[in-house]
């Protein structure tokens, strides 16, 4: 990430839209390269730092606006503070929702951090889409499942509407800090909006690379 961050940085002056859409999930516990559990550090701490390292470029060239797809499951999340990378018992949904919380309280701790005239950030609900996220999910009752839900998944053209629709709507309609789903605002689950929860999430992200990272 940082490697990418200098790189795009010495050939582009300016940054209008970030938006922050990696995902994955697994049946089985896994490990980025820097030892943070797979979903957590690619659905959040990726994000977090590939943003923070490209804020002051974001601040630079504002109007501009920072991006992040989550998910409706977010409701479900909780924040495992004593086990963030569950290490004591992994369950994929667990993990995965709680990542997507995590994305919410991200988006709106920094909203409160960066002035809202130069930078907004919103987080979003895409929908559920065929895409081969699952892919690793070999089970036969996991198959038969994801076949009969497909009949209500998005395409990924119409997943990305309400991704497109943020970045492209008009700076000053767009809510600073807002979950839309459909292209709209909605309300996000009440955990979500834990002032305490947020400013902790930072702090323990900060916390977390700079125990990994050199140089961040």
């Amino acid at each position: 990430i940082k490697e990418f961050v200098e790189e795009f940085s010495s050939k582009y002056q300016r940054l209008d839209i970030l938006i922050n859409n990696a995902g994955v999930t697994v049946p089985e516990r896994k490990l980025t390269k820097d030892g943070f559990e797979l979903i957590f550090g690619t659905n959040h701490l990726g994000h977090f730092y590939l943003t923070t390292l490209l804020l002051d470029l974001l601040k630079k060239s504002g109007p501009s606006r920072v991006i992040n797809v989550t998910s409706s499951l977010h409701a479900y999340g909780r924040m495992k503070w004593d086990d963030l990378m569950f290490e004591k018992g992994y369950g994929y949904f667990p993990t995965y929702n709680q990542s997507k919380l995590a994305n919410v309280l991200f988006t709106k701790e920094l909203q409160k951090r960066v002035n809202e005239q130069e930078v907004k950030v919103v987080s979003l609900h895409p929908g559920v889409i065929k895409t081969e996220m699952g892919r690793g999910f070999n089970k036969w009752y996991y198959r038969v499942a994801m076949k009969m839900l497909s009949v209500f998944q998005k395409s990924a053209l119409e997943g990305a509407q309400t991704s497109l629709y943020c970045a492209l709507e008009d700076f000053e309609k767009l809510k600073a800090g807002g979950y839309y789903v459909d292209c709209k605002v909605e309300e996000e689950a009440v955990h979500a909006k834990n002032e305490v929860d947020m400013k902790r999430l930072w702090e323990v992200s900060e916390k977390l690379i700079n125990e990994k990272v050199k140089n961040f």
